[in-house]
This record gives structure tokens, C-alpha cells and sequence, in this order.
């Protein structure tokens, strides 16, 4: 098993882990959706909500999983390849490729689970206090989140992209 793969595996459980000890701290009902002002203005019985929490981070990881597993048999032709590989070691190079792309969408699943995870601590937080509101909070997990993605997408760009001859 890759590095990428166990910490993503890991980002699953810790996850699973974070629904579990909401489903005991939540209130019976818990605020769903809020509204423009910024306060609760939904709300739904605490089971619906735990089981939307794990139905989201399952689909998520099963998701993920699924294209990690597809990429590590894809055909190179819809990747990157470099052209100066020595033709005893092609094949070689191929599994490395495969792999290394594997991986990369492994971190994006890392990325999404720590997300996902952000998010229902942060539900767990609101649904506990008198006033339910979200807050700076939501948006700038958000943010975090698509800065995060875009950052790792640019990095794996300018670290595995060949330059142009």
C-alpha cells in the first residue's frame, strides 16, 4: 500500500470516527440548512442527519477508491507519458506512472475526507449551542478547501508535467 493510500484510509476512519461521536453529541434535532442571515432556518431529526453524514463520507471514499483502483489500470495513452524512457525499462515506467497518478487522486480524496470532516465538526459545534448559526466559519472551510485542491492540482502540475521542448 502507497503513503497516499494509508492516509487517505486513515482520513476515512478518522471521518467515520468524527459521525460516530456526533451521532452521540447531537441534539435530537439539529439545524440542516442556514439561511442568507447566517442562522439555522431547517432542521431534521438527529438519525437523518448522521446517516446523510455517513452516506457522504462512504460515496466520497467508495468514490475515491474507485478511481484510484481504475487509474492504476488506465491506459497510458490518456497520461502524461515521458518519451525518453529506454525501451527495457517501459514497463517499468508505466507502473510508476500509474501509480504516481493513483496517488495523486488519493491526496484529493485526503483533501475531501479532512473537508468533510472540518464540516461536520463544525455542524456538531452549531447544533450544540443556543443560537445555531454558521458563521465566518463555513465559508472559509470552503475556501480553505478549494484553495487546498487548486494548490495540490498546481503542484502536481509543475512537479510532474514535462516541459515543452
Amino acid at each position: 500500500m502507497t503513503l497516499a493510500r494509508g492516509v487517505f484510509r486513515t482520513s476515512v476512519l478518522l471521518y467515520g470516527l468524527v459521525v460516530l461521536i456526533a451521532g452521540r453529541e447531537l441534539p435530537p434535532e439539529v439545524p440542516t440548512h442556514v439561511a442568507e442571515s447566517g442562522h439555522a432556518d431547517v432542521w431534521a431529526a438527529r438519525a437523518d442527519l448522521v446517516v446523510l453524514l455517513a452516506g457522504a463520507g462512504l460515496g466520497t471514499a467508495l468514490f475515491i477508491s474507485a478511481c484510484g483502483a481504475v487509474l492504476r489500470v488506465l491506459p497510458l495513452r490518456w497520461v502524461d507519458v515521458p518519451d525518453s524512457v529506454e525501451p527495457s525499462r517501459q514497463e517499468e515506467a508505466r507502473r510508476k506512472v500509474r501509480s504516481t497518478v493513483a496517488q495523486d487522486v488519493y491526496l484529493v480524496g485526503v483533501v475531501a475526507m479532512l473537508l468533510l470532516t472540518a464540516m461536520t465538526i463544525a455542524v456538531v459545534r452549531q447544533a450544540t449551542v443556543p443560537h445555531p448559526s454558521m458563521g465566518p466559519w463555513g465559508a472559509a472551510l470552503m475556501v480553505l478547501f478549494v484553495a487546498g485542491l487548486l494548490g495540490l492540482v498546481a503542484s502536481r502540475y509543475v512537479v510532474r508535467r514535462r516541459p515543452v521542448a
